[in-house]
């Protein structure tokens, strides 16, 4: 019984994946073929395609652990399944990466499809210099990191038993539900986004339009 749980929990999240529009305040970096060398790990990117109706994968943020990235599913990484983890969001269709704008600006460095450096400057969103409810449709990474069983809890011989990492084994509960979170008032709509090689768990939560 434990182990049809344990292969239950481990299904992939693309099997639950739901369609994904383009997120808001976003700036292209470039089409599939680049190579992204730099980008601050809290800026959050979408790899998709742009042309109507747009088909997109969910939001991300991408560790330093990730970089560099050549933006190609012709060249299949482990980088590019935290980037698009349910696969080809729009098989054989052009595609590009964008970065969304946040409080601060930031730079993303890559190399074009020729090897050639290149950056692209990503605003900050226009401040009024008080505090305005986030826009609906904006999409905030969180990030779980550390994930550890406490002391006496069932899940401990579990994890001996099948001799599985505690963030996979969270991973894996998380791919198969979607929740609500609520920060200062504000409540955010989240899915299991991706897993880096550290076990560091993304969340996509995006504030809802109701």
């Amino acid at each position: 019984m434990i182990r049809r749980t344990l292969c239950l929990l481990s299904l992939s999240a693309a099997s639950f994946a739901a369609a994904q529009t383009q997120m808001p305040n976003a700036v292209k970096i470039g089409n599939e073929g680049i190579t992204i060398t730099s980008i601050p790990p809290t800026a959050v990117v979408q790899f998709g395609t742009s042309t109507a109706p747009g088909v997109w994968a969910a939001p991300v943020s991408l560790p330093a652990s990730a970089l560099p990235l050549m933006v190609s599913f012709s060249h299949p990484s482990a980088s590019m399944s935290l980037l698009s983890p349910n696969g080809d969001p729009d098989p054989n269709v052009l595609k590009e990466i964008d970065a969304q704008e946040g409080p601060s600006a930031y730079d993303v460095n890559y190399t074009d499809a020729s090897g050639n450096p290149q950056v692209v400057h990503v605003p900050a969103l226009p401040s009024t210099g008080q505090i305005v409810p986030p826009t609906p449709g904006t999409v905030y990474p969180l990030v779980v990191s550390n994930i550890q069983p406490l002391s006496g809890s069932p899940a401990v011989p579990v994890l001996n038993l099948f001799q599985v990492q505690p963030s996979v084994l969270v991973g894996g509960v998380l791919s198969n539900f979607s929740w609500n979170i609520a920060i200062n008032g504000v409540t955010l709509n989240c899915v299991y986004g991706s897993m880096d090689t550290s076990g560091n768990t993304t969340m996509s939560c995006v504030v809802p339009s109701h």
